[in-house]
């Protein structure tokens, strides 16, 4: 049986010091399908010969972290996709095992542990559930066909939220990852961004219609819910 393969995608404007290091060792993963990266900043990307290895997605300027994930996953080529951090490292090995048991509506992120306890993990495990902002979005998994299109003015929080709220099976992958969360997304100069995301936020995920229309997706019927996103950007 052929090996899955996976589609990383990975949104980045080069301000952590262990995106170079985590790109290398997703290249070498052979589990590793196509690797998409977002270059949000290409004057401050850093000169590498793996670039050659990666599918890279310039913009001409900031799209932000959400339209970015939007993109990747529009231009992934295989059936499971990877959304990760630029500011994380792990071994992808780790991942082998669990990829095989991914099941159409489902979205996986990161335990708690793996980010603030990794010294407890002896080795990784699936577990269900979540835990949204302890770095449950830093690293998410899912089918291709599983993702619903975080609405575009929603541009750098809540896009984990919006894939949960959309998914009706969460888990957890518990395994060992170090680096420092949210490099860019700290920055202060994106805090109006932000309190403009928690108003857009609020007012879509009580939205009568479109909270019918997440229930709806819960159950795998996604198709209206995509619809009514398309027809609301237009």
């Amino acid at each position: 049986m052929q090996e899955q393969k996976v589609s990383v995608i990975i949104p980045t404007l080069w301000r952590s010091d262990v995106t170079v290091q985590l790109i290398e060792t997703l290249l070498d993963w052979p589990m590793l399908g196509e690797l998409i990266i977002i270059d949000n900043a290409p004057s401050a990307r850093p000169h590498h010969p793996c670039w050659k290895q990666c599918t890279m997605l310039e913009q001409a300027d900031n799209i932000y972290v959400n339209p970015a994930w939007n993109l990747g996953v529009r231009q992934a080529k295989e059936k499971v996709v990877a959304i990760c951090n630029d500011d994380i490292c792990f071994d992808p090995g780790d991942l082998d095992h669990f990829i095989r048991q991914l099941k159409p509506n489902e979205v996986w992120g990161l335990h708690e542990d793996s980010i603030l306890k990794p010294e407890s993990i002896n080795q990784p495990e699936l577990r269900e559930g979540f835990m949204m902002g302890l770095g449950w979005g830093c690293l998410m998994l899912m089918q291709k066909s599983a993702y619903i299109p975080i609405p575009e003015n929603i541009k750098v929080w809540y896009g984990d939220d919006w894939l949960v709220h959309c998914t009706k099976v969460k888990k957890s992958i518990r395994m060992r990852v170090k680096g420092t969360l949210s490099v860019s997304a700290s920055d202060e100069k994106f805090n109006p961004i932000k309190e403009e995301d928690h108003i857009h936020y609020s007012q879509l995920i009580w939205h009568p219609l479109f909270r019918s229309l997440r229930i709806l997706c819960r159950s795998g019927v996604k198709y209206p819910l995509k619809q009514a996103l398309r027809m609301k950007k237009s």
